[in-house]
């Protein structure tokens, strides 16, 4: 059993992600703490803020953008060399307009490419057209690049993904494995209760709330 009481520092999230929960992990947090569980599930996993905050011993993340869970394999377990690449890349235009249009294959470039484009991006948003490609502008590098090795995001971020479980996956089989003692933390995506914004695609498919499902993520 596991619980979130240690005194381990809380760890920064290395990607912004629409509709993130930064801001709600002070009441997640004294709603968990002191209660024990077996394992910690997130099937909605995006930028991570909760599991960060939290912290438990055993984890099991997903979520079903590739792109994002590629990512975060890399990060945990090669943030070193993900920290060199990047490194070498100046925040420009044209730098941001080639890394857009690559697809690279090796999947540590593949984390490099999503990492830029996510801190360099038009608002940090994620969103990709019918045919599956990134079309977000450049938004002119005033995050910049640099907290991943000075904040030592990436480093930090390695080690709380150490003992995880990370896959790629929809929300449904994710939680269909849940067992009596696990907490299962849902949160699905931000347009299920924003949808009178007009941004409802992250990924090749627009987002509607489950049967089900309502939209605080709740089971009715």
């Amino acid at each position: 059993m596991t619980n979130c009481t240690d005194q381990r520092p809380r760890v920064q999230p290395f990607i912004k992600w629409p509709g993130g929960k930064r801001w709600i992990v002070p009441t997640i947090r004294g709603l968990v703490d002191g209660r024990n569980f077996a394992n910690y599930i997130e099937p909605f996993l995006g930028g991570g803020a909760v599991y960060f905050g939290l912290l438990p011993t055993f984890a099991h993340l997903s979520d079903i953008n590739k792109d994002l869970i590629n990512t975060y394999l890399q990060v945990r377990d090669h943030p070193r060399a993900i920290m060199n690449r990047i490194q070498m890349l100046r925040v420009t235009k044209p730098t941001y307009n080639r890394l857009r249009a690559s697809e690279p294959s090796d999947p540590i470039d593949r984390a490099v490419r999503f990492l830029y484009l996510n801190r360099t991006c038009f608002g940090g948003v994620y969103r990709l057209n019918a045919n599956g490609e990134f079309n977000v502008p450049f938004g002119g590098g005033e995050r910049g690049l640099s907290p991943f090795w000075k904040d030592n995001l990436l480093i930090n971020a390695s080690r709380a993904l150490s003992n995880c479980h990370i896959e790629q996956s929809d929300f449904e089989p994710i939680i269909g494995r849940a067992k009596h003692g696990d907490l299962v933390y849902c949160d699905p995506t931000y347009t299920v209760t924003h949808n009178n914004n007009g941004f409802i695609r992250y990924n090749e498919k627009n987002w509607t709330a489950p049967i089900g499902l309502d939209s605080q993520g709740l089971i009715s």
